[in-house]
């Protein structure tokens, strides 16, 4: 009886997988990632032009993605976005807070969600705005235009 290849790819998997949750795996891979040789093979990989660049796309920003469809997923959320998408609309904004206007960095930019996940929102890009760390933490779960109206009456703080 012949399988088909949809078939046997899945059974390799599961059988990878299998593999990569035993102990026998997991003690293989802590012994290597603690050897010289492994850290020097990283060291050399980071030193290129190519390692950095995949550092800087998959440090903050990725986690931050992983973290938000994570949180989307447990929260019953539709509507999905990716590193590609997130990236775009941080360039679209120009590295500028919707809300306070401040310049940003990759490392001081926060996903805001305008209608929150805990109040319905979807985890689509449609849905997500480019914020500073302060002003995500302060606008907690309010909506966009609640937040923006707090801003608004307030005296002495700046608006976009």
């Amino acid at each position: 009886m012949s399988i088909s290849d949809e078939e046997r790819h899945s059974r390799r998997k599961a059988a990878v997988r299998r593999y990569e949750a035993s102990e026998k795996f997991q003690a293989a891979q802590k012994r290597y990632s603690v050897t010289e040789k492994f850290q020097a093979a990283q060291k050399r990989y980071r030193a290129t032009e190519k390692g950095r660049a995949n550092e800087a796309a998959r440090g903050r920003i990725h986690g931050t993605i992983k973290r938000s469809r994570r949180r989307a997923r447990l929260s019953g959320a539709t509507g999905t976005h990716n590193t590609a998408d997130w990236i775009v609309l941080c360039w679209a904004s120009g590295w500028r807070c919707l809300y306070c206007g401040s310049q940003i960095t990759e490392q001081t930019v926060a996903q805001e969600h305008r209608v929150p996940l805990a109040r319905g929102g979807s985890n689509d890009i449609a849905n997500i705005a480019v914020s500073c760390a302060t002003c995500n933490l302060r606008k907690g779960t309010k909506t966009d235009v609640e937040f923006m109206a707090l801003i608004a009456s307030r005296p002495g703080t700046p608006t976009p």
